[in-house]
């Protein structure tokens, strides 16, 4: 008899281990610590987003509910305290009418809400970040739940996963909490301002920087820039023609459902390095100390942005008067100012008809092996030992000669008056406007 009871107290422990075992292992994505409770359920809800500069969310507000049961009966816990932790950084929720921190305390339901506010760069590549939201029983129960969960903020329908309910792998993500705060927040667009109570503020950090996309380059001749003319001391002309320059700009994404994709950059601030290139430019052949030598004039600019469309007036220099009769090559660089940690600069180059007269035309741009920067950078400097001084405020100066413009009369609408300087550099004297002569100007 004794023996009988013995096996049968045996046999029913061992039932009851695997009943509590089954219990505590119902779902493979929550690991328990000896814990007396399960977490039976994770809903979020979301409120609105907000955008940022470019029209993008980058915030989003969630309404987070978790539904606690008993191990042992399978009952819903109620009015028990416990504390919520979003990678071991509790989450905290502060009455700002009494300034006091209050415990999370289940409902008649089981359940807890707290709310969080989750920051991201809309313009990373898209994937399901892996998230962890502990619960700690403070009274009335005892242990750990740890519950795992997939989150993509990138989508649209916000796809919110426990792991194992769907099989996509989620990725550890570098995420800095911050808890129990007021945000106060300014609409970028509308100017409006709103406050929101957040119990834990998740800012993921990313160190993918997103590539830039440029396809067509607009460029359009305005007129002969006379004021930027140059003289060397060598008496070398320089020429000065005004363009308008218009772009749009995309950022290359990664996405789930469509792979890479391209998204239109509508604000923000970039500078532009735009270089000609003479006849003979090979960019898959060249260092950059050669390609230094095809230069035929390069600007730098700060473009203003309208509704994703960037442009500005520039003037390029010319001091291969004669390159520009042929075709080149224009090299367009991209530097992100404000949003360094977000935008990787990118360089373009597409073919340039001639432009030795008036005209418009587009550039068709391909990805780039040089940096405009260096590239515009070392031809500035060469620029400023070479020429030093305005050929116009010196003719203009040293005789009763006009400045050059477009001459009036009889003489052609584009003529520029020519001199001889090999005279000039003989005789070390500057001609009278009477013994000029006019001519088409190729330039």
């Amino acid at each position: 008899m004794t023996s009988y009871n013995i096996k049968m107290r045996i046999v029913v422990a061992g039932l009851l281990s695997l009943s509590l075992s089954a219990c505590m292992s119902r779902d493979p994505s929550v690991s328990q610590n000896n814990a007396t409770f399960y977490v039976d359920a994770i809903t979020p809800t979301f409120a609105a987003n907000h955008v940022n500069e470019n029209w993008d969310a980058n915030q989003k507000f969630i309404n987070m509910k978790a539904c606690l049961k008993d191990n042992a009966q399978k009952s819903i816990i109620q009015n028990v305290p416990f504390a919520i932790y979003a990678d071991a950084v509790e989450v905290i929720h502060i009455n700002y009418e009494t300034g006091k921190q209050e415990n999370f305390v289940t409902d008649r339901d089981g359940c807890m809400i707290w709310q969080e506010l989750f920051e991201f760069n809309p313009k990373s590549s898209e994937r399901q970040i892996s998230l962890t939201r502990t619960f700690k029983a403070l009274s009335g129960h005892y242990g750990t739940v740890d519950a795992q969960l997939s989150y993509n903020p990138w989508h649209d329908d916000m796809q919110f996963l426990k792991l194992g309910l769907k099989a996509q792998a989620a990725e550890k993500a570098n995420i800095v909490y911050s808890s129990g705060m007021k945000i106060d927040h300014v609409n970028s667009l509308s100017g409006s301002t709103s406050s929101s109570q957040v119990d834990i503020q998740g800012k993921m950090k990313s160190t993918e920087l997103v590539r830039l996309d440029v396809a067509h380059l607009s460029m359009s001749f305005l007129k002969r820039d006379f004021d930027q003319y140059e003289i060397s001391p060598t008496l070398s002309l320089t020429i000065a023609h005004q363009y308008r320059l218009n772009f749009s700009l995309n950022a290359i994404r990664r996405t789930l459902d469509h792979g890479y994709v391209l998204e239109p950059v509508n604000a923000g601030n970039f500078r532009i390095h735009f270089l000609l290139m003479r006849e003979g430019y090979d960019s898959k052949k060249m260092s950059p100390e050669t390609a230094l030598q095809y230069v035929v004039g390069a600007t730098t600019f700060d473009p203003t942005s309208t509704v994703g469309r960037f442009e500005n007036t520039v003037t390029l220099k010319f001091d291969n008067i004669a390159a520009l009769a042929n075709r080149m090559t224009g090299i367009l660089t991209v530097e992100p100012i404000d949003q360094t940690d977000t935008f990787q600069a990118a360089s373009f180059e597409g073919l340039v008809t001639p432009v030795a007269g008036a005209g418009s035309q587009g550039l068709d741009l391909v990805p780039s092996n040089f940096d405009g920067r260096l590239l515009a950078q070392r031809y500035a400097g060469f620029r400023a030992e070479s020429f030093s001084l305005k050929g116009f405020d010196i003719l203009s100066s040293r005789s009763n000669f006009m400045a050059a413009r477009p001459a009036t009369g009889s003489q052609p609408q584009n003529a520029v008056t020519v001199f001889d300087y090999a005279s000039i550099l003989k005789s070390k004297t500057l001609p009278s406007p009477t013994n000029t002569t006019y001519a088409q100007a190729l330039c």
